[in-house]
């Protein structure tokens, strides 16, 4: 029993990380080019949709980022719900009302939570036909509308993923960690999407989706870009990503950050998983995307605490489960050995990528246990931001 545990776990681990990501390049290699998206005759009012929270050091370059876009200007607006903030951020937004920037600004007081903010936003009256979900701390490419707006107008499709790329990277940190993983999730989502139109999970930095698929979110959900790309895909339509669609943002240094970032991140996970549990069956391209991308590598924790047991066991025995046993401890002593030695600010890239990897579960480990105990409500703290350019 032990052994077969230890190799289902080992199995199901190797399947998410390895070989589904082999697997999908392979097909996607198979498939034959789609051609171009043709552009619209006519462009449609885009609503930019944006929650805020003390935002007043990277709202100026946001501001300047949307109404630089090459997008006709009478056909683009920004709608900002202020959820309390307590700095600048809501001046900075009265200023550019103001001004005469297309700028709706709503005020809400006290922490609501993201999702809450959303719904508020949603429901305001003569919203665009599209709407382009978005963080503050996001910069976007001048030409990110005209190449996400044809990929939207295309028969089935309903919400699309830009890209998201980065700014400066602090070497000294784990932001060249989070630039590779984010960047081979990239790649997954857009072979994905391309291949069966069930791309998993919008990147919530920056989305374009119709505006009468965007639902009323749960208001204690603190991933609604998932909950948003997997109700999409519920409706019929297909979710995908386009590659020429490019926004930025910068990533945090700090393992401590980044670790609270990634608690959150998998609590929301957890709840999206027992929410959309009824796509599993019966099977489907989006359950088994689901399943191979998404669930296996939330179970993650628990599958490398059952490799390490199970080979515990057996390496009582001897032979190769004692070496088995032997690996395992020494990564996650890695694990550890990274994070002393970036105290002392010495960073071994091997260990680097191993300390992630560990941090990564720990975090999806904690999630879980933060979902069990239930959340309020989607209230944010924003990550401190590394790079000089917002």
């Amino acid at each position: 029993m032990a052994a077969w545990i230890f190799w289902m776990a080992a199995g199901l681990l190797v399947y998410s990380y390895v070989v589904y990501p082999l697997m999908l390049a392979w097909l996607t290699k198979l498939r034959r080019a789609a051609a171009p998206a043709p552009s619209p005759v006519t462009w449609p009012k885009v609503s930019i949709l944006m929650a805020a929270y003390n935002e007043e050091r990277v709202l100026p370059a946001k501001l300047d980022s949307i109404f630089a876009m090459d997008y006709p200007r009478e056909k683009l607006e920004l709608v900002v719900g202020s959820d309390g903030s307590m700095d600048g951020t809501d001046a900075l937004l009265e200023q550019a009302v103001a001004a005469g920037l297309p700028v709706r600004f709503l005020r809400l007081e006290g922490r609501n939570g993201k999702a809450s903010v959303l719904n508020a936003l949603r429901d305001l009256p003569d919203l665009g036909e599209v709407l382009l979900l978005t963080d503050a701390n996001v910069l976007f490419d001048e030409k990110l509308l005209q190449a996400l707006i044809p990929r939207l107008q295309q028969e089935r499709v309903g919400i699309v993923s830009a890209f998201v790329l980065h700014l400066e990277l602090d070497h000294g940190g784990i932001a060249v960690q989070e630039s590779q993983y984010i960047t081979r999730e990239n790649t997954i989502k857009h072979q994905e999407g391309e291949l069966w139109g069930a791309m998993m999970g919008a990147f919530g930095a920056c989305y374009a989706i119709r505006r009468e698929l965007f639902p009323r979110l749960p208001s204690n959900f603190l991933m609604e870009d998932f909950y948003v790309t997997m109700h999409v895909l519920q409706k019929g339509f297909q979710a995908v990503s386009e590659p020429s669609a490019r926004s930025f943002e910068d990533l945090p240094g700090s393992m401590q950050q980044e670790f609270r970032r990634k608690v959150r991140i998998s609590t929301g996970n957890f709840q999206n998983l027992v929410a959309w549990k009824g796509v599993l069956w019966p099977p489907s391209a989006v359950s088994f995307t689901f399943l191979s991308h998404k669930i296996i590598r939330w179970m993650g924790p628990f599958l490398l605490l059952a490799c390490w047991l199970a080979s515990g066991l057996l390496a009582l025995q001897g032979g190769l489960y004692l070496g088995l046993f032997f690996l395992q401890s020494l990564l996650m002593l890695g694990s550890l050995l990274d994070q002393g030695l970036s105290m002392l600010h010495i960073r071994v890239g091997a260990l680097r990528l191993i300390g992630y990897f560990y941090t990564m579960n720990l975090a999806l480990l904690v999630g879980f246990f933060k979902y069990l105990q239930g959340v309020q409500n989607s209230a944010w703290q924003p990550t401190a931001r590394n790079s000089s350019n917002v």
